[in-house]
C-alpha cells in the first residue's frame, strides 16, 4: 500500500511540467514557460523550468533537439546526449546507451529529428530517463511533438469542411410572373360562370382567348431563354 502511495508522488520533472528537467535561463524565451521553478526543498537550490503545461514542456524538448541539430551539427543520439545532458553532470554514458537503444539505432549512428520515427522514441526514452517513469498518454506525446512541428504521419487526416451544394436552378421559370402565370389567370376566369356570362354578354369574350394564347407564347419565349446555350466568353 505504501508503495502504491509513492508512485503517486509527482518527480521534480512533472511538478514543474517540464518533463525534460530543462534548466532555466531567461535568455530562452519558451513557450508557455512560467519561470524558475520554487526551491524544491531548503537544501536544493532552485534550477529548472518552470511550464504552463507538460504539453509546451515537452514541446521544449522536441525544439531544443532540433537546434541542437540544425545550429551545431548534433544528428546522433551520443551528440544529443551528450549535449543536453554533459558528462560533467551525469552518467552520460548510461544515458546515451538507454536512449539509443530506445530509438534503435547505434549511439553513432546518423539521424533526423526532424522526423517523427526517430524524435518519437528519443523523447520518450529522454523523459523515462529524467523521471524514472512516462506519464503521459501516446495523445500527449504526439501533441507535444506536434507542438514542435513534427506530425505523426500514420495519423489519420483530418477532412476540412465542404460547402453545401449549390441548389440547382429550375429550367422553367416560376409560374408567379411567367406565362404559365398568364395562361392560369385565363382558364381561371374561363372557369368563373358569372364572368364568363358577363364577358359574352358584352362581346369581350375574345380578350380572354387572346390572354390565354399570349401566356403560351410568354412560357414558350421564357424556357427558350432559360435553355438557349450561352456564348462562350471571349
Amino acid at each position: 500500500m505504501a508503495k502504491a502511495k509513492a508512485a503517486l508522488v509527482p518527480t521534480r520533472g512533472e511538478r514543474n511540467n517540464n518533463p525534460g528537467n530543462i534548466d532555466y535561463s531567461p535568455r530562452n524565451k519558451w513557450v508557455g514557460q512560467l519561470g524558475i521553478e520554487p526551491p524544491p526543498n531548503p537544501s536544493t537550490r532552485p534550477r529548472f523550468a518552470r511550464f504552463d503545461s507538460p504539453l509546451n514542456g515537452g514541446r521544449a524538448v522536441v525544439v531544443l533537439m532540433q537546434n541542437y541539430q540544425d545550429d551545431k551539427g548534433k544528428n546522433t543520439v551520443r551528440g544529443l546526449i551528450e549535449t543536453y545532458a554533459p558528462p560533467n553532470e551525469n552518467r552520460t554514458n548510461v544515458y546515451v546507451d538507454a536512449v539509443a537503444r530506445a530509438v534503435g539505432v547505434d549511439p553513432g549512428a546518423v539521424i533526423d529529428v526532424h522526423q517523427y520515427r526517430y524524435m518519437r522514441p528519443l523523447l520518450e526514452a529522454i523523459i523515462r530517463h529524467e523521471n524514472g517513469r512516462v506519464i503521459y498518454s501516446p495523445a500527449e506525446i504526439d501533441e507535444m511533438l506536434r507542438r514542435g512541428g513534427i506530425v505523426n504521419p500514420a495519423a489519420p487526416a483530418v477532412p476540412s469542411p465542404t460547402a453545401p451544394p449549390a441548389p440547382k436552378k429550375s429550367a422553367v421559370a416560376s409560374p408567379g410572373i411567367s406565362g404559365l402565370g398568364v395562361a392560369s389567370t385565363a382558364a381561371a376566369i374561363a372557369s368563373e360562370p358569372n364572368l364568363r356570362a358577363a364577358l359574352e354578354s358584352s362581346g369581350y369574350l375574345w380578350p380572354l382567348a387572346a390572354l390565354g394564347v399570349a401566356g403560351v407564347l410568354l412560357s414558350a419565349y421564357v424556357a427558350w431563354r432559360t435553355l438557349r446555350p450561352k456564348p462562350e466568353a471571349a
